[in-house]
C-alpha cells in the first residue's frame, strides 16, 4: 500500500507541522538548532503501510480520509543525497519508540517512493539505558536533546 509523503518542505521552513504534539515540537526545535547538516527536503506526518480497509459504500474522498487516519505515521522523513532518514520524536523515549521505527522501516520498504537507503533516528529528551542499548544493537541513531 502507498507511502504518502504529503507536502514537501525546505530545510529552512520554521513552521509548526500539522498534527505534531507540543512535546514533539519542542524536541524537534531543540534538535534542529544543533544539527549542522541541512536536508534537501523534509516531510512530516508521513503515512506508511496499508492502514485498515474502509468498509461499506464509501466515496473516494472518504476512503482516502480513512486511509490517512489508519496508516502508521512517521513524525519526520528527511531526504539527503544518499539516503532518507525516518525520525521518531518521542518524549521520555523507551523501547516502544524503537519498535515504531522498526515498523516504519518495514512498511516503507514495501513502497520505497524515494528509492534511497534508509537510516532510522530517534530524537528524545530522555532515553533509558536498556532502550539505548537496543538502539545501538539495531543500528538506530539516537539523539537526546
Amino acid at each position: 500500500m502507498p507511502t504518502r509523503l504529503g507536502p514537501q518542505y525546505e530545510w529552512n521552513w520554521n513552521g509548526w507541522p500539522e498534527a505534531m504534539s507540543t512535546e514533539d515540537y519542542a524536541i524537534w526545535l531543540r534538535w534542529r538548532a544543533t544539527f549542522p547538516q541541512p536536508a534537501q527536503a523534509m516531510w512530516f506526518n508521513v503515512g506508511l503501510g496499508p492502514g485498515t480497509p474502509a468498509t461499506g459504500a464509501n466515496t473516494a474522498n472518504e476512503e482516502a480520509g480513512w486511509l490517512f487516519l489508519t496508516q502508521k505515521r512517521a513524525d519526520v522523513v528527511l531526504r539527503y543525497p544518499d539516503r532518507i532518514e525516518i525520525i521518531e520524536l518521542r518524549f521520555q523515549a523507551g523501547a516502544n519508540a524503537l519498535g515504531r521505527l522498526r515498523l516504519y522501516n518495514m512498511l516503507y520498504q514495501t513502497d520505497p517512493v524515494l528509492g534511497l537507503d534508509i537510516t532510522l533516528h530517534l530524537i528524545s529528551d530522555h532515553i533509558d539505558a536498556d532502550a539505548r542499548k537496543m538502539a545501538e544493537m539495531d543500528g538506530i541513531e539516537v539523539d537526546v536533546v
